[in-house]
Formats: structure tokens, sequence, C-alpha cells
């Protein structure tokens, strides 16, 4: 059994799951028969798989080619980005296995490497397209007519004698071209990455040779941007990026047989023979995608929570829950830590359904909208909904409308094993106990709110309760407001239940707030309201926000019934003063 999954890339084409065996083959085929120097990027985001389709395509092509293969982010780790272009050049000449006793191209090379380091890069540019008489001005300072001499001589024969070797050694081996494998380009700052293709070109662009480059346009556009101070615009970049490279080849994310990858991978894992693997990938295509990596990492903690319950008690049913749980944990953080969160506002089916309905996310009835609150745009919101739909859909596979009381009971405390993986949800102990105050504040407001509708006619109670925490407003805070015009001036007239965690003192407060930030506004709103509120015993004004705010009483020890009646009085007193 698989006892986790690294990052490690595909080695070669018998590892493949992912059903990608053609591209490879046709990528294959043509760099075996294409005209030369060609250079081709794998394009893809993190994770999609470049490096793997880069061995696979080596596995392919190592009998029948010289290859070389040069990872940039290995050099990078270790602060030689500054040697970065030397160590490339210098593995592509060693990769070559040349031992001629008279061998200059080392020597050309340590020139370009002091070159480098004393920034005289476009001098080697220039030097490179054979305009060295004009470029000599632009040596640094410093340089003896010998050494310029040495310079010029030695960039100026640099590509010929790359291409001499490339020639020899190819005599040498009896094969017809060498592949030179780039990887990691993407991960190097951008402008670095820049120089790096640039220097390809200049050098290396020689007959009977072949780049394969793992890198991203996006990449490319914003380096060369960077480069040029931010003056180009995306054509440049774009006109940059097809100079450098001649073929495009997009990682084929789309096509991957995720059916047959998952299944195999399930099964290393010890999941059930029979899961519904077809629902596992429902489930990963509505939230983190067909990228390997973020699938490998999805396995390790679906892994890590199967040995933490034990495998006796990680029934088929329990594998599928979790295993949806922690599809929305990696794709969608602020959902799943709103749904761990609020796990109490979710304890029936009727409010887990809610989950799958895009309205409950946009409804801004309560104050702010779900969706403004977790930062969700309209497409997350539909992507969310597909997700939530199949996850509700793993809590009873045999009854899948209506599940058991018992199997929601199950869902839940799952949802809740599930926070051991998680690597950004706050811990707090306080939970439970914020949940108590949660659900008591927002009955207390419920309760308020319909005992001014009883009383008061065409006003339009609301009750509002944050879903997350934020400096004012807590999680387990509550109020009932309504908004009101004073003459062109719009107010908002609200009751706040405010609970001190630590002490389970809750008091009452009661605000008048300008609902416009322009300072005019505010002032329309102090003056119309002065006379009535301020001969009101305890309201003072803030300008700063435009609040006229009460302490009114701390009603801890009260009753419900008596809590209701004491606050609403208080409150309609108010209203009454305000829009009479």
């Amino acid at each position: 059994m698989k006892t986790g999954y690294t990052d490690r890339p595909i080695l070669n084409l018998n590892e493949d799951l992912l059903g990608v065996k053609k591209y490879i083959d046709g990528l294959i085929d043509y760099i075996t028969i294409c005209s030369t120097p060609m250079t081709i990027a794998i394009q893809g985001d993190w994770g999609t798989g470049k490096t793997s389709i880069m061995n696979m395509i080596k596995d392919g092509i190592k009998d029948k080619c010289l290859y070389s293969w040069f990872n940039t982010w290995e050099y990078s780790q270790f602060n030689m980005s500054d040697e970065l272009v030397i160590s490339l050049l210098k593995s592509m000449v060693d990769s070559l296995n040349i031992k001629e006793e008279n061998n200059n191209l080392n020597k050309s090379l340590k020139i370009l490497a002091n070159s480098l380091k004393s920034g005289t890069l476009m001098a080697i540019e220039m030097a490179a397209g054979d305009r060295v008489a004009d470029t000599a001005e632009k040596v640094i300072d410093g340089f003896t007519n010998k050494d310029q001499a040495d310079y010029f001589n030695s960039i100026k024969e640099l590509k010929e004698q790359f291409q001499n070797h490339i020639n020899y050694a190819l005599k040498t081996s009896g094969k017809d071209r060498v592949i030179m494998f780039v990887d990691d380009l993407d991960r190097l700052n951008p402008e670095k990455a820049i120089e790096l293709l640039e220097v390809l070109k200049n050098f290396l662009d020689c007959d009977n040779c072949v780049f394969i480059l793992a890198i991203d346009y996006k990449v490319v556009y914003k380096g060369v941007k960077l480069k040029y101070n931010n003056v180009l615009d995306e054509n440049k970049g774009k006109a940059f990026f097809e100079k450098i490279i001649q073929l495009p080849f997009k990682v084929p994310v789309v096509e991957y047989n995720l059916y047959n990858y998952v299944k195999h991978s399930l099964q290393e894992i010890g999941y059930s023979d029979d899961i519904n693997v077809n629902l596992c990938v429902d489930l990963i295509s509505n939230s983190i995608g067909k990228n390997p990596r973020a699938i490998k990492r999805l396995l390790n903690s679906a892994l890590l929570l199967k040995k933490i319950q034990g495998d006796k008690l990680f029934i088929k049913e329990n594998e599928l829950i979790l295993f949806g749980i922690l599809c929305l944990q990696l794709s969608y953080e602020e959902v799943y830590n709103f749904f761990v969160t609020n796990l109490g506002d979710f304890n029936t089916f009727d409010e887990l359904k809610k989950l799958t309905d895009e309205n409950f996310y946009m409804e801004s009835d309560e104050g702010k909208s779900l969706a403004e609150e977790l930062s969700l745009d309209r497409d997350s919101i539909l992507r969310v909904t597909k997700l939530m739909n199949s996850i509700i859909n793993t809590i009873d596979q045999d009854n899948i409308k209506t599940p058991s009381e018992e199997k929601i009971l199950n869902f839940i405390n799952l949802v809740g094993i599930s926070t051991i993986t998680s690597a950004y949800l706050i811990d707090d102990s306080n939970t439970k106990l914020e949940d108590e105050y949660r659900y008591k504040n927002r009955e207390l407001c419920k309760a308020i709110k319909s005992k001014m509708l009883e009383e008061i006619t065409g006003i339009e109670f609301k009750v509002y309760q944050p879903r997350k925490n934020y400096d004012y407003w807590k999680r387990w805070n509550a109020c009932v407001y309504f908004y009101h015009k004073l003459d062109d001036a719009e107010i908002s007239v609200e009751l706040h239940l405010i609970t001190k965690i630590d002490t389970g003192i809750t008091d009452v407060f009661y605000k008048v707030i300008s609902t416009s930030s322009k300072m005019e506004d505010k002032l329309k709103v102090k003056n119309l309201l002065q006379e009535k509120l301020e001969n009101l015993n305890g309201f003072a004004w803030n300008m700063d926000t435009g609040t006229y705010s009460m302490k009114f009483k701390n009603i801890s020890e009260c009753e419900s019934d008596e809590l209701v009646n004491l606050t609403s009085d208080k409150y309609k007193e108010i209203v009454d003063l305000i829009i009479c």
C-alpha cells in the first residue's frame, strides 16, 4: 500500500496514468524530425505536469538523440542565480562529454562569466550579433586592451565553438541531434528567466539542437515588462516570446484521464475497491481541478485521516465523505472555514442544502451577503454550489435525497475530523462557546424583530449576524436594524447584542448611523437628530463614524421573555422619537 505521495514527477512513459501518451508520442516524433535549431516551450501552471512531460519525452528520445538536462531551480536555491547563465552553458558543454586537449570553449565560458559579473551583458548580446566594433566603448572601464581583445574574441567565437562541439559529439555518437532540456524556468525571478532565455537565443541557437523549456508565457511577459520598466504592452511581450519560442506546447490538462488516475491512486492508499470513483472525479473536477500536484496533496490528507480514524472505522461511506470535505478544504479555504466555524447552523439536511443554492450566497437581507464576506465572485459561487451538491451526495449513498439524522450527524462529525489537515483554519478552543452565544443572540434578535413588527407598521426590520469575525462584529454578536430617510439623509437605526466571550457578559447598544461617508451628510444627520437624541439620556455623537450610540444595559442575567420586552420597549421609544 502507498504510504504517501511526494512531489516526484513521472519519470518515464510506463508511469503515465493520465492518458497523455498520444501527446508525448507526437512530440517525440516532431522532435526527432524537425528542422533545427528549434526551441519548444512546455507551458502550464505550477503542478500541472511540465517536468513529467519532459521526463517522458526524454525517456522516448534517449536511444535516438543525445540529451542534456538542466534544472534552474536547483541552482537558484543555493544563491547561485547570478551564475545561472554560466552554470547552464557549462552544464550543456559537459553533457556532451567532449575530451579534447585544446578546448577553447571552457576558456570562453570563463571570460563570459567575468563579463556577466561585471555587468556587461548588453555588450555580450551585441557581440553575439557580430556588432563588436560598435559596442567596444560599452565595455566597462578597467579592461586592458588585452582583456578587451580576449573578451570580444572569446564571445564572438563562443557560438562557433559550441556548434563545433555539437557537431563533434554527434559525429562521435552516430546520432543526428542534441536535445537540451531546461526545467523550472518559471520558478525563477521573471527577470532572471528572461536573461536566461536571451542567452539561449544568442549563444546556443545552433544547428542540430532542440531546446525544450518548461516555462509559462505569463512569466515571460512579466519578466519582459520588468526588464523594460513596464513600458511594453502585451503585444510586445508576445512578440518577445515568439522570437524565442518556435513551438509552444500547452500541457493538456483538460484531456487528463482523471478516472484512471484517481482509481489507481485510491487503491494505492488502501481505499475500498468499489468506492464510487465517478463521484470522486466529480468532486475533484468541481474543486481542485486536474492539477496532479493538488491531487497528491488531497490523497496525502485522505491517507492521514484514514490512519487517524483507523482502518476498521474508516468504512467506505466515510472514505467518500472525507474525500469530498477535503476537496472543499483544499480549493475554497474561506468557504471551508465558514462551514467549519458555523457547523451549528447546518445540523439538518435542509440547512445543508442551502449550501448548494446560489441565492444563499447572494442574499443580503441580513447585511453583507455571504459572497461579500467570503470574497466570492459569480464564477466562484457557481463552482462552490456544484461542489457542495457533490459533497452532500456523499452523506448517504443509499438515500441521497433524504439522508437520516444519523447519517447527517456522522457527516458533521467527519467535518470536524477534517480540520486536522487544514493549513489555514484558525485554531480556537472557544468555538463551542461561540456557537452557543451565536445561536442565543440570533434567536433573541429574531424575537425582538417579531415583537417590533407587531407593534410598529410600515418599517422593515431585519436581523444581521456576521459569518466570520471582524474588529467590532464577532460571529456570535447580532443586531436588529432598519433603514430610514430623514429629509434626504439615510440612516440605519440599530439594536446590538454584544457578548464578551471571556466574561459571558452581554450588553445592549442602540445606534443611529449615517449610511453616507460624506462629512456633509454626517453633519446633516447630527443636526437633524441632535435635539431629539441628546435629550434622551445616554446618546453620544461620533463624527468619525457618523454615529449616535448609547449603551443600554447588561442583560446577561435576564430571562429570555424579560429581555425581549425590555430591549424592544427601549427600541420602540427610540424609533418613535426618530420617525415622528
